[in-house]
């Protein structure tokens, strides 16, 4: 799984983004990002950040949840849920 999960942040990066990933509690993982990709569209267009968790969760193959800042300077924020859950079950919620 953090193999996948480096894999989306550097997706992030390539986009033009400068994130990384953190571990906390031995499972559970958070995407930190320190500028965000789209910046110029997030401000009018917040449904972007949900995009972009929707392209993790696909890249990853776990449940990753957007809690993005979209503040006067947007930086992404993403937390991947432990890795006893799936895709599916997030999905469905």
């Amino acid at each position: 799984m953090r193999t996948r999960l480096e894999a989306s942040v550097s997706v992030l990066n390539e986009l033009g983004g400068l994130a990384e990933l953190e571990e906390h509690d031995g499972d559970a993982f958070v995407t930190r990002g320190y500028s965000c990709p789209f910046t110029a569209v997030v401000p009018g267009h917040p449904e972007v950040c949900r995009l972009t968790e929707a392209l993790l969760m696909e890249l990853a193959g776990v449940p990753v949840r957007e809690r993005c800042d979209r503040g006067e300077s947007p930086r992404c924020y993403f937390e991947v849920s432990p890795a006893g859950d799936t895709v599916q079950e997030d999905l469905d919620r």
